[in-house]
């Protein structure tokens, strides 16, 4: 295991343990509860952002370059979102924050999610300007057409169409369609014969998005029945469904890595951010300062024989 998947492994634990705390106590309202969604957000934010920069680092022509960057930055989003929703409902007042400021961040992913997939079937590397082109219509296409069925099944099975309602019955068929078109992609890419799709890889992020639709099915019964609370068996299931997603993610780019999790050499995919350079050169010139002020004669080295590469 990399040292970027333990860490995606080891905050998950953490809110998980979190969760099982709260739920085993029958907490349903406090601190602990509100701040459960805080954790949420900072986790898929943060170690989203950082998997996206890891991703860029790779080779422009690497086949999984685009697509670990894009859909982790979908990702990101989503924990922008879950932050808001936090700030709306500590900060703001609002005991269900929904709908707000947040919903803005959580449809604005599914754009994201589709282009990442698009970009697995393209194998990940465009070489012409108009690749790019048409893939950004095809998207759109998707997307409005995701919107277009949303409409017509709000209209069929309710009286009237406003916002909460619409987005109920849109973050449903938003996770659906993502499912399916992660299914319909792989198996494109295996009826053509193409080895785009690490499968054990894949499967993780298979499994991730599954649980998402599982967690909007949750968050629609919830809000429709009025027993939406914080940190609940759906935020359970949204930390999750992010937890295999960011995981099979990574693993993708652990497939162009030859340092594991237990090597000396140093982290896998966080070497080449400036917050690795950054704590990497601030630890060497504590070493360089800790050996001058040892006893010469305590020295194996001097100093000046400890090199800094920042």
């Amino acid at each position: 295991m990399s040292k970027g998947k333990a860490l995606i492994l080891s905050n998950y634990l953490c809110l998980l343990g979190w969760w099982l705390i709260l739920t085993f106590t029958g907490s349903r309202e406090g601190l602990g509860n509100v701040f459960y969604l805080l954790g949420m957000g900072v986790y898929a934010f943060v170690l989203s952002l950082s998997l996206a920069g890891a991703a860029s680092g790779l080779s422009m022509l690497h086949r999984y370059r685009l697509p670990v960057v894009v859909i982790s930055i979908g990702m990101s989003l989503f924990g922008l979102g879950t932050m808001l929703w936090f700030y709306n409902e500590f900060f703001g007042g609002m005991e269900v924050p929904f709908p707000s400021l947040s919903d803005v961040f959580y449809v604005a992913q599914f754009p994201f999610s589709v282009f990442g997939i698009m970009f697995f079937l393209k194998d990940g590397a465009f070489r012409r300007l108009r690749d790019y082109i048409g893939l950004v219509l095809k998207v759109l296409i998707f997307v409005l057409s995701i919107f277009g069925i949303t409409y017509i099944a709000v209209r069929s099975f309710s009286d009237h169409v406003d916002l909460s309602t619409y987005l109920l019955y849109y973050y449903s068929l938003e996770s659906l369609s993502i499912l399916i078109l992660y299914i319909f992609s792989y198996r494109i890419a295996h009826s053509l014969g193409t080895r785009m799709f690490s499968a054990p890889s894949f499967a993780y992020v298979l499994l991730g998005q599954a649980l998402w639709f599982a967690a909007d099915g949750l968050f629609f019964y919830d809000i429709v029945t009025e027993t939406m609370y914080d940190a609940n068996y759906s935020d359970l299931l949204y930390v999750t469904s992010v937890f295999f997603i960011l995981f099979g993610l990574a693993s993708l780019i652990d497939e162009s890595k030859e340092e594991g999790f237990f090597s000396p050499i140093g982290p896998v995919y966080f070497q080449k951010t400036s917050v690795y350079n950054a704590i990497d050169l601030h630890l060497r010139r504590f070493s360089v300062w800790l050996l001058s002020k040892q006893p010469r004669s305590a020295r194996s080295v001097s100093a000046a024989d400890v090199i800094i590469n920042p």
